[in-house]
């Protein structure tokens, strides 16, 4: 893996990585290796959720409601509805 992100680095220097089905496990591992070195973000954990965002303030603007005045419900057992939620300040 080391290799692989170091070439990448090298030859795409502005590139935004993106860890595809690495599972919950390694995800979290990878993302705290190679997030100081470039860009980058695993599917397993924000792919999901920038998507599920979207969905969200889509809903919210074409209903014209605030954000926090919606009812969500997180339906399913995969990893998307019953992994573990990490949050990082920007």
């Amino acid at each position: 893996m080391d290799t692989f992100v170091h070439a990448v680095r090298e030859l795409f220097p502005n590139a935004t990585l993106h860890f595809e089905d690495f599972g919950l496990g390694n995800a979290r591992r990878l993302l705290e290796r190679y997030r100081p070195e470039m860009a980058c973000f695993n599917d397993d954990i924000q792919g999901t959720a920038v998507v599920t965002m979207a969905a969200i303030t889509a809903a919210a603007w074409v209903t014209k409601m605030e954000v926090c005045d919606l009812r969500v419900l997180v339906y399913g057992a995969g990893t998307a509805g019953m992994g573990k939620v990490y949050f990082q300040r920007l």
